[in-house]
């Protein structure tokens, strides 16, 4: 809720920016530009930068913090099965990814 808060006062904050730097353009700037893709341009960005900020930053911070509380209790427990773990971990990845190019290949088929 605090990083959606903060995403939104940021994002206002940059608008207000965008809008007066768009005053102050000379008059021969706006002729040159398209109708309707300044605020197009402008909401699109925006909303961009307040998903980008909001509950993602949020998702990684919980996370990373999981993944290092999970490695901390495992080697506190039993650190023989987490150093295995660790061993198969990229082995695991490297599965995971090898599935996701095949299954990519088949859909494109």
């Amino acid at each position: 809720m605090c990083l959606r808060n903060a995403a939104l006062n940021i994002s206002c904050t940059i608008r207000g920016e965008y809008i007066k730097s768009l005053l102050r353009q000379d008059a021969a700037w706006f002729d040159q530009q398209k109708a309707g893709t300044l605020t197009a341009q402008l909401n699109e960005n925006i909303n961009k930068i307040r998903d980008g900020i909001g509950d993602k930053v949020g998702l990684i911070v919980r996370n990373i913090t999981m993944f290092l509380t999970g490695i901390i209790v495992g080697l506190i427990y039993n650190w023989r099965v987490t150093l295995i773990m660790f061993g198969m971990g990229p082995v695991s990845a490297a599965l995971l990814s090898f599935m996701a190019r095949v299954r990519l290949l088949i859909e494109i088929q």
